[in-house]
């Protein structure tokens, strides 16, 4: 009865005047045989088989350039928290840092000799978090200065200046750069100006940055006193503890490591550690350099009732690292809250925290983690080195939109290519990462007919590792066009000129084995293929009518289905692009990332992200139904109203309508889209598509109509589901109904 009653609340608010009877009624006789008939068994709807759920975390907020603030991907960044999971310290050294088991075995490492009046100083200073930076730093380089320190890395302050090269105002606390950003001979002033007041007016840039660490001051002692971690609890029951493995779990290692919980002294009530201490503070952002007194006043000790704020915080900088710190598969950190140190791994899947230690009292997990990390090259910092040369080693910081220009990628076919500007670098920490960047082939022959000559494109993209590889699915389809004699649709499906895969992680097999099911094994994809156009250059009507009726609707799509059996699943404006041939244009569908076989019943990955202004209503449950044909028409609606009423003459207009289906997510975009479907009050086609007016009301009256469908069967039949077409909601979104309004006159 849970489904039905979830149905029934899902579509009240989705109704005309005139329904409101059948809709009040359905919810309440589903909600009185919910009670009365509790004992019987209930049939299962058709749409119960659960489809790969769509993600809610930073991937899905596609309005970042506009709303980058804190409070804007802070409901993203949780979502994304729900991957994190909690393990031992001694775990995270060894397979994570990869520190020989042996080391750990001994509980003996060199002691803190030269550091040692920093210690001191670090822990007689407490009063505010900015008085720990410099001794604490001070301790990081001695300790590094006495190892081999493979990339030169050394231990800045970098609060209270903002790092350039994307739109969030983030400002980590303390950052790991290498030697050569110091630039002792420039305005960021050496190595001790940097260590005891950061970059000031000369900003560091994401992509310098290997790692960072925030700090929080949480009981003020002086004198080398301990402050233990008898606080810390867990910040959000959904996330898992992995602290406490068995033998079995673990067998297979070749280091033989057993995982040991640490001492009481060090850690306490640490079986359920999963956050840093509940009193926290958090920084708010700002629109450029600021003052220390301003950074002090805007680190306000808060309380989140869905998640630890230093967590936020701390994976907002991973996010900006990930998205803009160059071609990065992970990044490692770590939070310091007194004199307790947790250390911090974030990837494409999954964040590991450690349990906190005390690195004052057993300062030997310290000079280990830190000669770990010194000896790291840049593959380990999660640099995609090959095929690509890192971002920190550049010359010169580069902003977002041009991280890549000039560097050349190395494919394992032996092409070269220069890359040029970012056309699309998706704002992300757990998904697929997609970045989108032209370039151009050199140092070898290009032939006119291999496609290679002039402009082509480079995706990158950490695609799970369990689903159909993109290229793959467009090979298929190209091949069933030439062998079922259906030429033409090449012309419309995009071309892949080349492509590789590349496996690598961090985590080392056994950790990796521990995880199980939460953790999803992904590859970094590099797939080049020809230049192609945005749809928004058919800047009249009739163009743009031309690009739905013959390309991609009413043909491809319908020919992909059909004849190839396959569901795109994420129909979105820039997935809908213009072939230019001579003086001919073609529209082509683009982007198989999420495509799957017609006949799929299953998740093929733990999550995908769709492009949220087009997402489908029902699509947005965290616990969809089987994706059907249905629901990618559903999406070429709202991919039509939102050219037709944000576009003229081929650019954005101000203040453009519609802005909530970027913005909102969850219930609130549901809703919204509700509103859409039923309101009169709905946006007015721009001038250059004011004769498109006609499909879109149509195609909005056939989406309204199949839902309506629906919850007329609810009320009516609501025990007996096998009789309703829930692949077309009772016929109304289908591809003849969708071909009739295609056919009428634009005008």
């Amino acid at each position: 009865m849970r489904n039905y009653k979830k149905k029934s609340i899902i579509w009240k608010g989705l109704r005309r005047v005139s329904e409101t009877r059948i809709w009040d009624s359905c919810i309440e006789g589903l909600e009185k045989g919910s009670k009365s008939e509790s004992k019987q068994t209930r049939p299962s709807l058709p749409l119960s088989i659960t489809d790969t759920p769509h993600a809610q975390g930073s991937g899905s907020h596609s309005s970042y350039h506009s709303r980058h603030h804190q409070s804007h991907y802070k409901p993203y960044l949780r979502e994304d928290l729900r991957n994190q999971h909690t393990i031992t310290v001694d775990q995270f050294l060894c397979h994570i840092l990869q520190v020989p088991s042996a080391l750990l075995q001994k509980k003996v490492a060199p002691t803190i000799q030269g550091p040692q009046k920093a210690v001191h100083e670090y822990t007689s200073t407490f009063g505010h978090e900015t008085m720990c930076y410099h001794p604490f730093v001070k301790v990081a380089n001695l300790i590094i200065s006495e190892t081999i320190n493979t990339l030169d890395i050394i231990f800045c302050r970098n609060d209270p200046v903002i790092v350039k090269g994307s739109f969030g105002d983030r400002k980590p606390d303390v950052v790991g750069v290498c030697y050569n950003a110091v630039r002792e001979d420039g305005d960021r002033g050496g190595v001790d100006n940097l260590i005891n007041d950061g970059p000031k007016g000369y900003a560091f840039y994401w992509s310098e940055l290997l790692s960072f660490l925030e700090f929080k001051v949480n009981r003020f002692v002086g004198g080398g006193s301990s402050v233990h971690t008898s606080s810390v609890s867990s910040g959000v029951s959904s996330r898992s503890n992995l602290i406490a493995p068995t033998a079995s779990s673990l067998a297979g290692s070749s280091s033989k490591f057993r995982a040991k919980k640490l001492a009481p002294a060090n850690v306490a009530n640490t079986h359920t550690v999963a956050a840093t201490c509940s009193s926290t503070s958090s920084k708010q952002p700002s629109g450029g350099d600021v003052s220390r007194e301003t950074s002090r006043k805007s680190k306000r000790r808060k309380k989140d009732a869905d998640v630890d704020v230093d967590e936020l915080q701390c994976a907002s900088y991973a996010l900006e690292l990930l998205s803009h710190g160059g071609l990065r598969n992970h990044i490692i950190g770590a939070l310091v809250s007194d004199n307790s140190l947790q250390l911090l791994y974030y990837d494409r899947s999954i964040i590991l925290i450690s349990e906190p230690f005390d690195f004052i009292v057993n300062h030997s997990h310290l000079i280990i983690t830190l000669n770990a990390l010194a000896g790291f090259n840049a593959r380990q910092w999660g640099y995609a080195l090959p095929p690509l040369e890192p971002a920190y080693s550049l010359p010169e910081p580069r902003d977002r939109d041009r991280l890549f220009d000039g560097l050349r990628l190395t494919l394992k076919n032996g092409r070269q290519l220069r890359l040029m500007d970012t056309i699309f670098h998706q704002h992300s920490l757990i998904g697929r990462g997609t970045c989108v960047v032209r370039a151009t082939c050199v140092g070898a022959e290009v032939n006119k007919s291999d496609g290679w000559e002039g402009t082509v494109i480079v995706k990158f993209s950490w695609p799970s590792k369990s689903r159909m590889a993109e290229p793959t699915i467009i090979e298929e389809a190209r091949q069933m066009a030439v062998e079922s004699g259906d030429n033409w649709v090449l012309d419309h499906l995009p071309m892949v000129l080349y492509s590789e895969d590349t496996e690598w992680t961090l985590l080392s097999l056994v950790l990796i084995e521990l995880l199980g099911n939460k953790y999803e094994k992904r590859v970094l994809r590099i797939m080049v293929q020809e230049e192609l156009f945005p749809i928004i250059n058919r800047c009249t009507a009739p163009e743009l009518a031309v690009s739905f009726r013959e390309r991609y609707s009413d043909v491809c799509y319908q020919w992909l289905v059909e004849r190839c059996n396959i569901l795109h699943r994420d129909i979105s404006l820039n997935n809908f692009m213009l072939r230019k041939k001579g003086s001919d244009i073609y529209g082509v569908l683009n982007d198989f990332d999420l495509a799957v076989p017609l006949d799929h019943t299953g998740a093929s990955s733990r999550q995908r992200t769709g492009t949220k202004p087009y997402m489908v209503i029902d699509l947005v449950d965290k616990d969809p139904p089987v994706h059907k044909y249905r629901h990618d028409l559903e999406s070429m609606v709202y991919v039509l109203y939102w050219i037709i009423s944000r576009y003229d003459n081929g650019e954005e207009i101000p203040c453009p309508p519609l802005q909530q289906w970027a913005d909102l997510g969850g219930r609130e975009l549901v809703a919204e889209k509700r509103s859409f479907l039923t309101d009169r009050d709905i946006p007015e086609p721009t001038q250059a598509f004011r004769p498109l007016r006609r499909w879109a009301g149509n195609m909005r009256s056939m989406v309204r109509t199949g839902y309506s469908n629906q919850a007329a069967h609810l009320e009516t039949q609501p025990f007996d589901q096998s009789t309703f077409d829930y692949e077309t909601l009772g016929s109304a979104i289908t591809f003849p109904e969708f071909r009739r309004i295609l056919e009428l006159p634009v005008t």
